[in-house]
């Protein structure tokens, strides 16, 4: 599909109306004032996934023998890969796994997790190493399920804002955040994004939700109907008589530059049908392992080496914040959500004064355009509370900017999820309903009012 093609279809069948993208339970959610909003949220099932994600996201897969399918391994030995330095585990994640043909074999992987559940001793000992007991626990919960609607019940039922003691009776909606690990990583999960996308509409129309959908500039060299970036794209929001995804997600770690060309058409899209995105801005467990970029310019294409002496170290380059303001410049009233508010390293060197450039970057933008952040992940992160709570006290224009994300299911192996969201409503209290409600219609909406709502009942 051209992108002449592409505009045309999108500027005929897109309404510049974020309200006519609600299917029928985020609309009733929404028309309530006092809705509230988890902005980023994660409902991956195995399918849509590939075992090296799981291997890096959990760094388990040195410590538990889980992804190498060495089930006889005896507790003891186990504990010892696992006071591994994480510099260690990671550099034989990449020597395993960085290959494009890396194996994707999940037929034991339901009998490996029963053998997980039948070793508590294991999980307890590995909670000596910075993982989280609890949080092991809920993570192997979520592997088990079954489909994408599995997993959202159990985030419902158990970590969702309609369980906390402070929003329990409020109408809620969530937004899901899809993600594209076949372009990132050469993979092939059993679900391919055309059937993600077909399973997350099919969702919208049962629950309160706003599907994001993943975007990443190779896929715009794909011929192929339902691996292609626009009409992918499209079908996300296009398709007649289903319901439409409502907003777009980056993940620029994975190995793509904002401002490839190939992406160009899509923001344009974005910024003239009122559509927000999301981009990925802190973590770099999940990332690429070239060391390359393939990059299409207004002009040529280039290869361009990826700054940085490691794997993080490349990742946090192409997250940098730095990286959209030519996106920004050329199209300055998109609706941007710099996730993760820079990560929580980050914010762990701003509670003890030392540098965090990344994070002032951020607040930067959110002055000079109009962008938000986000505070997922960091959610689990007791000691950053107050740091947070101090910037928002001092920093009004990023006070209206700042929007609440538990990053479910990520985060779920790294602590406590549930009481740690607690603590953080307890703590942000004087700022928790902007958190929740009254920015992320800011983000999510933009100036468009509850009238539009109701034009588009």
């Amino acid at each position: 599909m051209t992108t002449n093609e592409f505009f045309a279809e999108a500027r005929q069948k897109i309404s510049k109306n974020p309200y006519s993208r609600l299917a029928a339970p985020a609309r009733a959610a929404v028309a309530q004032p006092d809705c509230v909003f988890d902005i980023h949220c994660h409902i991956f099932d195995k399918k849509c996934l590939d075992i090296k994600y799981l291997a890096l996201r959990m760094a388990l897969h040195k410590v538990t023998g889980l992804f190498g399918l060495e089930a006889a391994q005896d507790i003891e030995n186990q504990l010892i890969v696992a006071s591994q330095s994480e510099e260690d585990i990671y550099a034989n994640l990449e020597k395993d796994y960085g290959g494009k043909d890396s194996k994707n074999d999940w037929s034991d992987f339901d009998k490996e997790l029963q053998i997980i559940d039948d070793n508590s001793d294991l999980i307890d000992g590995l909670e000596l190493f910075g993982f989280s007991n609890k949080g092991l626990t809920k993570s192997w919960n979520v592997l088990k399920k079954g489909s994408m609607e599995e997993v959202f019940r159990y985030y419902l039922h158990e970590f969702s804002l309609q369980k906390s003691s402070f929003y329990a009776n409020r109408p809620f909606v969530t937004g899901i955040l899809s993600m594209d690990l076949e372009m990132g990583w050469g993979i092939k999960p059993e679900k391919t994004l055309s059937e993600q996308i077909d399973e997350l509409k099919a969702l919208s129309t049962e629950y309160a939700i706003l599907p994001f959908f993943a975007i990443d500039p190779r896929r715009a060299d794909k011929e192929d109907k339902d691996e292609n970036l626009y009409e992918l794209f499209l079908k996300a929001f296009c398709e007649a008589d289903k319901p439409s995804f409502f907003g777009v997600k980056c993940y620029p770690a994975l190995g793509y530059f904002p401002s490839d060309e190939r992406l160009r058409a899509i923001f344009q899209i974005c910024e003239e049908k009122n559509i927000p995105i999301t981009t990925h801005c802190g973590g770099e467990v999940v990332s690429t392992f070239e060391k390359s970029v393939e990059f299409v310019g207004k002009n040529a294409k280039e290869i361009i080496p990826i700054a940085g002496l490691d794997r993080r170290d490349r990742a946090k380059f192409l997250n940098n914040p730095l990286q959209w303001l030519p996106v920004l410049k050329e199209f300055p009233k998109l609706r941007i959500n710099f996730a993760h508010f820079g990560g929580d390293t980050n914010w762990e060197n701003k509670s003890k004064n030392l540098e965090h450039t990344v994070i002032q970057q951020i607040m930067d933008i959110c002055v000079e355009y109009n962008t938000f952040a986000d505070f997922s992940f960091n959610v689990i992160e007791k000691e950053l509370f107050a740091i947070l709570n101090d910037t928002l006290n001092k920093h009004p224009e990023v006070r209206n900017k700042t929007l609440f994300g538990t990053d479910f299911w990520v985060v779920l192996p790294s602590g406590d999820l549930w009481a740690m969201q607690e603590e953080f409503l307890i703590t942000l209290a004087a700022h928790r309903d902007a958190l929740v409600s009254d920015n992320p219609r800011k983000f999510l909406f933009g100036e468009s009012k509850a009238d539009d709502l109701e034009k588009e009942a």
